[in-house]
């Protein structure tokens, strides 16, 4: 279907003999800006992997426009998150931005002025142009999240996933950031965002997966962050969680 970006069906994951992820079917819609939301070790990150095609299933498939990601992987941009980022590796924010031009490059091209000039205004989007020559290194967490931001936009993509992109950043950024992003789900991207807190997340996504190794609900984020989902997911231990849902929802 068109309407539909990215489906599973049955998605079973295992690491070393543990369900990460156990018969997942959830389906997520096109141009949609969706989070992806659970406790620790939910298999939230997981799932993103899975999408990309880039971890082992155990059982169950899928689809991303409607093909194996195998097929479609040019079209699919990654950030990850920022800790899995070597980040005293010596070059450039332009270098790094510049990256994210190559997936869509034949193997016998060289950079040009095409490549330059999506670099660059990717740059110009997450608000970073005065730190092209700035060796990553010398960025502050919000900068470097939004550098990789940046090498994502300039792959012009049509499925944009994002492992935890505010976890460690400031407002400023966080705020840049949702900007990028609503801008791309304007334009009619779809991006799908591992996240953590629930009080922006209903500000942020249109739609949200509740994942806790299974799929607890998928839908519209008012709909989704209620009590009867979020106890379902974090468990009845975490009544503040449910508590500033209720409390949400009277907003």
């Amino acid at each position: 279907m068109k309407d539909i970006a990215i489906e599973s069906h049955q998605l079973t994951v295992h690491y070393d003999r543990k369900v990460v992820l156990h018969e997942v079917d959830v389906s997520i819609k096109a141009g949609r800006l969706t989070g992806i939301i659970g406790p620790n070790g939910a298999g939230k990150s997981t799932f993103i992997k899975s999408i990309m095609g880039v971890l082992p299933r155990t059982s169950g498939w899928i689809q991303v426009l409607g093909k194996p990601s195998h097929q479609v992987k040019k079209q699919i941009a990654y950030v990850p998150q920022r800790e899995s980022v070597d980040w005293d590796f010596p070059v450039t924010v332009f270098d790094v931005v510049l990256m994210g031009t190559y997936p869509k490059m034949k193997w016998w091209q060289k950079v040009g002025v095409l490549e330059r000039a999506n670099a660059q205004k990717a740059l110009e989007k997450v608000q970073l142009v005065d730190y092209a020559n700035t060796p990553i290194s010398d960025l502050s967490g919000g900068q470097q999240q939004r550098v990789f931001l940046a090498r994502a936009l300039a792959q012009n993509a049509h499925i944009y996933l994002l492992d935890e992109p505010f976890a460690g950043v400031d407002m400023a950024s966080e705020q840049n950031i949702m900007q990028v992003l609503k801008g791309m789900r304007d334009a009619g991207k779809t991006v799908v965002v591992v996240h953590h807190d629930l009080y922006s997340a209903q500000h942020y996504f249109d739609d949200v997966i509740l994942l806790n190794k299974r799929l607890i609900g998928a839908g519209e984020s008012s709909v989704m962050l209620q009590p009867e989902y979020l106890s379902q997911a974090y468990g009845s231990s975490l009544t503040l969680l449910t508590q500033m849902a209720h409390e949400m929802s009277k907003k």
